[in-house]
């Protein structure tokens, strides 16, 4: 991902909403450094846990079934992948993986028709790996957001809520794909 990391000053975007009526210098700005500063949390994250011997991916995934791993029918690939916003190939390639490493096992259902239906649940290992990553990756979030006080990350993530619910309406202004899978203008 690339970010900007000399941001524009206020008066040149404030220059450009001369020029483009559209154009809103402060959510521009703040648009910009939340993408720059969301990127380089992400950065830090991925090396903390690169050093620690997994990837974004996977730990996501780990995590999924971390919460659910009281079930003994385990998740469906499918549902990781909803509730980890990727495709189900993503998530089959990130099973595979972690089953390589012992971290995660398939688990068929004998009730079902498809043997090629499986859920995925962690080992014994893949709890271990889990109870001993998240210390440090806890820690370094605490870091990352310790500048904050507690009445101040209440309303970061409120704020980041509302964003959240913004995205919906901008996402439906945007031109229709194409058949190609390119964006009409």
């Amino acid at each position: 991902m690339l970010y900007l990391r000399k941001l524009p000053q206020h008066d040149v975007l404030q220059n450009m909403a001369e020029r483009i009526p559209e154009a809103e210098p402060l959510s521009i700005e703040s648009c910009l450094l939340l993408l720059r500063v969301a990127g380089d949390m992400r950065t830090l994250l991925d090396e903390s846990l690169a050093a620690g011997g997994t990837s974004h991916g996977r730990f996501t995934i780990l995590m999924l079934l971390y919460r659910h791993r009281e079930d003994d029918a385990g998740v469906l690939p499918s549902e990781l992948a909803e509730w980890a916003g990727v495709s189900r190939a993503t998530v089959t390639g990130l099973l595979s993986g972690l089953e390589s490493l012992g971290l995660i096992e398939r688990v068929r259902d004998p009730q079902a028709r498809d043997r090629r239906l499986f859920s995925a649940r962690l080992t014994a290992s893949g709890i271990e790996f889990i109870e001993k990553t998240l210390p440090g990756h806890t820690r370094l979030v605490a870091l990352m957001l310790a500048p904050l006080s507690d009445r101040e990350k209440k309303q970061l993530a409120a704020l980041l809520g509302k964003i959240d619910g913004g995205l919906g309406a901008a996402r439906e202004s945007l031109p229709a794909k194409s058949t190609t899978g390119k964006r009409s203008s």
